[in-house]
């Protein structure tokens, strides 16, 4: 039985040690700086970043939960779209120039 006690240990602290390095649960910071550079409220991200281009809607309130890391996403397929929601903020913020400019 205390053979058992010290693998699971060992497996929980391992675990514990690859989220660590491999940077899970540090979604809502990659989402706080994304939407700060882009200068996007929580308000605004939420109704861009709902259905079709994300699985799930999130409210306001969710999505300044998730900023705030008070709440996390429940899988990481969700976080990488989110992200890849604020990717693509970028990349259009980039490529768009104002008739103004030309």
């Amino acid at each position: 039985m205390n053979l058992r006690i010290f693998l699971c240990r060992e497996i929980a602290v391992a675990r514990l040690l690859r989220s660590q390095i491999y940077g899970a649960g540090t979604e809502h910071i990659k989402l706080k700086t994304a939407l700060q550079e882009l200068g996007c409220s929580a308000l605004a991200f939420s109704s861009l970043a709902a259905p079709p281009i994300t699985s799930k809607r999130y409210s306001q309130q969710q999505i300044s939960q998730l900023i705030a890391g008070t709440k996390e996403f429940p899988d990481d397929r969700e976080a990488v779209e989110f992200l890849q929601v604020t990717e693509a903020m970028k990349h259009l913020q980039e490529i768009v120039t104002s008739k103004n400019s030309c």
